[in-house]
């Protein structure tokens, strides 16, 4: 007796399933922040060091782009900032964007 067994791949293998993502290294963390004060958001320091500064910055920009607001820096949040624009006012005369 002959059996066939066909093998599909799926989307995400049982054991990539609720795999968490690779932490951020410390030179990501820097580019980050690099990236939040070129748009203006003024993450502090920029030294791969998240502190309440850079967590205010992040909340700014996620308030801006329409995110979860977390203050967290993780690989979905490196990867909004890094191809993000930087924010304008919405109405002309103005060199600045508030975010409340």
């Amino acid at each position: 007796m002959l059996s066939l067994f066909v093998l599909t791949p799926s989307t995400a293998s049982a054991s990539t399933r609720g795999r968490k993502q690779r932490p951020l290294t410390r030179a990501e963390l820097k580019k980050a922040e690099a990236r939040l004060a070129e748009m203006g958001y003024e993450p502090g320091r920029v030294d791969g060091v998240i502190n309440d500064d850079t967590r205010k910055a992040l909340i700014v920009f996620q308030k801006w782009e329409d995110r979860k607001i977390t203050g967290q820096l993780n690989r979905s949040e490196f990867e909004a900032i890094m191809s993000a624009d930087a924010p304008r006012a919405r109405d002309s005369g103005y060199r600045h964007a508030e975010v409340d």
